[in-house]
């Protein structure tokens, strides 16, 4: 029972809302967000329907989550995308992102 109550489903879900928001503050506001590339056991678990392209789901939220995986590859097909969105490889690199002092900055905007 205690491995029930370690990953019951609050958890897991705040678990990916950090994934989807945290540690990104210091960019621009349409930025805040990253994307997490994951394997099977972690869609399972985490982003069953795809939320964990989450930066594609704000660029354009009208898009329906199984068509995510696409949009993604379209995105990072051009450079601009490739420069400016937070994409990170795994739940694990997120959380070494999270708790590191390394800044993980996609995209730096400065104010004119």
């Amino acid at each position: 029972w205690k491995g029930a109550d370690i990953l019951n489903e609050h958890d897991l879900n705040r678990m990916r809302r950090m994934a989807e928001h945290s540690g990104l503050a210091h960019q621009h506001p349409i930025f805040q967000t990253r994307t997490t590339l994951h394997g099977f056991f972690s869609r399972l678990l985490l982003s069953p329907k795809n939320i964990s392209y989450h930066n594609e789901h704000h660029l354009y939220p009208g898009v329906p989550l199984y068509r995510l995986p696409k949009l993604h590859r379209e995105l990072m097909s051009h450079a601009l995308a490739q420069r400016t969105l937070h994409v990170t490889r795994s739940y694990v690199g997120v959380w070494r992102e999270l708790t590191s002092r390394r800044s993980y900055s996609a995209v730096r905007i400065t104010a004119t």
